[in-house]
C-alpha cells in the first residue's frame, strides 16, 4: 500500500508525509505499469499494443483526458506524479489471430475529447481552468495541444500540460 511505504520513507523526507505519499504512490504506480508491459511485449502475438486509460471525473488533469483512448505502441507510459491511468492491451482481432467468424469482442474505450465535450462547463472549467477552457471553446487548442512529453534524468519520461504562452495563445 502506498501509505504503508509512504510512513517508512516519511522520515527520509524531513518529515513531509504528502511528498512521501506522492512518490510512494508514483513509484508503485510506475513499476505496475512498466510490468504490465512487458507482459504485452512478450505477447506481441495477440498483443499489438496499448490504450491509455484514464479515470475519467472532475479531478482527472487535462493531460490524462487527452490521451485517454490513445491506442500506443512505445516502451513506456510516461505519466506524471500522483497518475491514476493505467494501460490496457489492445489485442489482435479474432481473424488476425486466425479464427475467422467470431465477432469482435473488445470494449470501445471512448476517447477522453469525446467524454470531455459532453460534460457540463463546469466540470469543464474546474479542469481547464477559464483561459484554456475559452481557448478550447473558440476552437484555438484542443486537448492533445496541451500534452507535452518531459524527460526528467532523476525520474525519467513524463507528460505535463502546456500552458497557452506554450502554445502561443493569449488568454
Amino acid at each position: 500500500n502506498p501509505r504503508e511505504v509512504a510512513r517508512h520513507a516519511r522520515d527520509g523526507l524531513g518529515g513531509n508525509m504528502v511528498r512521501a505519499t506522492t512518490i510512494a504512490r508514483t513509484e508503485i504506480l510506475r513499476a505496475y505499469r512498466t510490468a504490465a508491459l512487458d507482459t504485452y511485449r512478450a505477447n506481441s502475438d495477440v498483443v499489438e499494443g496499448w490504450v491509455w486509460l484514464a479515470e475519467l471525473d472532475a479531478r482527472t488533469c487535462e493531460v490524462c483526458i487527452a490521451m485517454n483512448g490513445t491506442l500506443l505502441d512505445d516502451d513506456s507510459f510516461d505519466s506524471h506524479p500522483n497518475c491514476r491511468c493505467t494501460a490496457v492491451p489492445k489485442t489482435k482481432s479474432w481473424k488476425d489471430l486466425g479464427f475467422d467468424g467470431i465477432e469482435d469482442s473488445q470494449p470501445v474505450i471512448e476517447t477522453g475529447e469525446d467524454w470531455f465535450a459532453r460534460q457540463p462547463e463546469t466540470v469543464q472549467r474546474t479542469i481547464l481552468g477559464p483561459g484554456k477552457l475559452a481557448a478550447y471553446q473558440s476552437g484555438k487548442i484542443t486537448l492533445p495541444d496541451l500534452v507535452e512529453r518531459t524527460h526528467s534524468p532523476q525520474w525519467g519520461g513524463g507528460r505535463k500540460a502546456r500552458s497557452l504562452a506554450d502554445l502561443g495563445v493569449k488568454a
